[in-house]
């Protein structure tokens, strides 16, 4: 039988990639979509970003299918983008998860997130609220409650473990957009904000309309020929239930990365 050499020996190499991880220990931001998986990370106070095309059929509607499969392709990638020491931050699919914003008042933590979670479950008939998972986050006077099935957050905790590198933190990739958007908004700018995000792979798009750098509301529409009316529809329904519009509106598009 052959011998080992020093560098083969699995020990050592463990020990090895442990020290790799410890000495080039690295913040990486990785966002999934249906077809897709980015992964973003500043080195020299510059932020990179790649792109690679996932498997076929390994992610649905926000929710991975085989999550396995998906872990051992972020495994390999990171290795392409050289990236030894990540530490994963993941940002989940656009259809992965529910929000609502809600009037804190004097409610007891504890009993608003129950409260959010069962209004969360009761936007779909077959959810139990019990099977939500329920964070939140203060913006301003409001509070806004993020809804996630518990075992579609398990799939992806589950495709990071298999990717085999620490996972740090786990965030909407709505959520995170909507602070990247509050933070470029001009100070001076009084009106509202119509913004649309198209996910890629996905048909049609998504209309939040903000006010203030809040969202109080969020449709997802079909785009077809009559796509620009329905807009200005929804958008002139909305502002007109408030009594003093504001002059502005702003429009934000996000479009899909095959758009760009």
């Amino acid at each position: 039988m052959a011998s080992l050499s020093f560098g083969d020996i699995p020990q050592l190499q463990e020990l090895r990639f442990a020290w790799q991880r410890c000495v080039c220990a690295q913040r990486v931001v990785v966002a999934v979509t249906d077809s897709n998986l980015i992964c973003s990370w500043m080195h020299r106070d510059q932020w990179f970003w790649r792109s690679g095309s996932l498997p076929p059929d390994c992610c649905r509607e926000g929710v991975p299918l085989q999550p396995a499969i998906i872990g051992d392709f972020l495994g390999e990638f990171l290795q392409d983008c050289d990236l030894p020491g990540a530490q994963i931050e993941l940002l989940l699919p656009l259809q992965a998860c529910r929000w609502r914003l809600f009037e804190t008042g004097s409610q007891d933590p504890l009993q608003f997130v129950e409260t959010a979670r069962a209004f969360l479950a009761g936007l779909n008939d077959s959810l139990e609220p019990g099977n939500l998972d329920v964070s939140t986050q203060q913006l301003g006077d409001d509070t806004l409650a993020i809804g996630v099935v518990r075992s579609v957050l398990q799939a992806w905790i589950d495709v990071v473990a298999s990717a085999d590198v620490p996972l740090r933190r786990v965030e909407w990739s709505l959520v995170s957009a909507l602070r990247a958007v509050q933070r470029s908004i001009p100070e001076d700018f009084s009106g509202d904000l119509a913004w649309l995000i198209q996910s890629s792979g996905q048909p049609g798009c998504r209309l939040v309309l903000l006010r203030d750098g809040l969202p109080e509301l969020d449709q997802s529409v079909r785009t077809n020929d009559d796509a620009a009316a329905i807009f200005s529809g929804m958008t002139q329904a909305w502002r007109s239930l408030h009594c003093q519009q504001p002059l502005l509106l702003g429009w934000l598009v996000s479009a899909a990365d095959q758009k760009l």
